[in-house]
């Protein structure tokens, strides 16, 4: 258990779970894969994307960084290196918990 707060956001894993982290974090990914393919982008089908663009409802930027966003969230490595981040950036500031 930590007492970190800023993990509590429900993507970090604040409590001993029976995987490692890196296990825990790479299924966590999977299972958004799953939920989330890319089928289903936030902003609908892909032909509803394309119109969007062209029409200058949505930018390029936007829609990089969407996409980037879903990379992420799909990437399981990502939250590791995220949680162990912010643990090693909470140690500095506050010390062991």
């Amino acid at each position: 258990m930590t007492g970190d707060y800023d993990l509590y956001d429900l993507v970090h894993a604040v409590l001993p779970t029976r995987l490692t982290l890196p296990e825990f974090y790479r299924e966590f990914a999977r299972l958004y894969r799953h939920s989330y393919p890319v089928t289903r982008l936030p902003f609908g089908r892909l032909g509803r994307l394309a119109k969007g663009l062209a029409s200058g409802r949505y930018s390029l930027d936007q829609i990089r960084s969407v996409l980037g966003t879903m990379r992420k969230l799909a990437d399981g490595e990502a939250y590791l290196r995220e949680h162990e981040s912010m643990a090693t950036q909470s140690y500095l500031e506050h010390g062991p918990v």
